[in-house]
């Protein structure tokens, strides 16, 4: 028997180790390739497959707020619902990362409070009480759907009376209200806060100072419309007719001060 024919040639070697090599070496380069052997922003966007990079690959915390990139995440691209109350940091979101106008109320709780006033006006002056209430400009205070609150501060001059009145007035007709004026509804049209009311029907408030006087008080009031819209608030009116020592937050002169809150 011939032994020297199975030894194998040097060629026949040379194959056989670069088989071996060529079939190990994707394993070979998985235990030898580790994210220190990777430059630098090696791997960019375009090299990484589409979803390859799934949510139960990334560890928990590792996405910071340092690794995103300014308006990288939009809206299109958080899921509906994701973002929850207790997923928002106290404070996060103030009056200043809100955009003017994105909250209406189709957006927010229907029940909320509408403000604070505080208003100082000059009285208007006329020869009779009408006369000086019709030439008295409207102040706004609160408006909600079809009901809105506005107030007029006037002066009869010949009988040296000042008032200072808060009114409702609604653009829905069969409207309700409560204040120095009532229209609770009722077998009348008459009964309701409507479109056509008159205005010195629809007090809610009013104040009145003869001579030289200041008087101050506060009321809580209702109103209520068809479609469900209601307010609920407490105003407050002051009156000063003539001056006063230092004349306080009137201001010198005929004034009236018309303060609340409204909720709805």
């Amino acid at each position: 028997m011939n032994i020297r024919r199975l030894r194998p040639s040097p060629a026949m070697a040379v194959a056989m180790l670069a088989l071996i090599v060529a079939v190990g070496g994707t394993a070979v380069a998985a235990t030898k390739i580790g994210t220190n052997q990777i430059k630098s922003e090696a791997v960019t966007k375009n090299k990484i497959k589409k979803k390859a990079v799934s949510t139960n690959r990334i560890a928990a915390k590792a996405v910071t707020n340092g690794k995103i990139g300014p308006k990288a995440v939009k809206s299109g691209k958080i899921a509906g619902e994701a973002v929850t109350g207790s997923k928002i940091a106290a404070g996060a979101v103030d009056g200043s990362k809100v955009a003017d106008d994105s909250l209406d109320d189709s957006k927010i709780s229907d029940y909320k409070v509408l403000g604070n006033s505080f208003l100082v006006v000059t009285a208007t002056n006329g020869p009779t009480q009408a006369a000086a209430r019709a030439a008295a400009p409207e102040n706004p205070m609160y408006k909600k759907g079809p009901l809105e609150l506005y107030a007029k501060c006037f002066r009869d001059s010949v009988l040296d009376n000042l008032r200072g009145e808060i009114y409702v007035r609604t653009t829905a007709d069969f409207s309700i209200m409560e204040g120095t004026d009532d229209r609770p509804g009722g077998p009348l049209a008459t009964d309701y806060l409507n479109t056509t009311t008159l205005e010195v029907d629809r007090q809610l408030d009013t104040q009145t100072a003869t001579g030289s006087v200041a008087s101050y008080h506060e009321d809580e009031n209702l109103a209520g419309a068809p479609d469900g819209t209601a307010l609920q608030m407490v105003t407050g009116i002051g009156v000063q007719n003539g001056a006063s020592a230092a004349n306080g937050p009137y201001g010198p002169g005929n004034a009236c001060i018309f303060q609340g809150a409204a909720m709805g």
